[in-house]
C-alpha cells in the first residue's frame, strides 16, 4: 500500500511540473519557441515536447526552468 501512495504522489508531483510547463510554454514568445524547435530537430521531435521533457525534469530534480534551450 505504501508503494502505491508514493507512487501517485510522485504522478501527481510530476503531473503538477507538467501543468506549469505547458502553461510557460503558452506563454513563451514566439522567438524561444522558434529556438526549442530548431534544437528538437536534433532528436527528431518537437520543441513543446523538448521543452517540457527538458523542464519537468528541471522542476522535479529542483533545477531553474529553461526558457531558451541554449546553454
Amino acid at each position: 500500500m505504501k508503494h502505491e501512495h508514493a507512487l501517485s504522489n510522485k504522478n501527481i508531483k510530476s503531473g503538477n511540473e507538467f501543468t506549469q510547463c505547458a502553461i510557460l510554454w503558452k506563454k513563451l514568445p514566439p522567438v524561444f519557441k522558434v529556438r526549442w524547435r530548431g534544437e528538437a530537430e536534433k532528436y527528431s521531435i518537437s520543441g513543446y515536447k523538448l521543452f517540457i521533457k527538458t523542464n519537468v525534469h528541471n522542476l522535479i530534480t529542483g533545477n531553474e526552468i529553461k526558457i531558451s534551450p541554449c546553454h
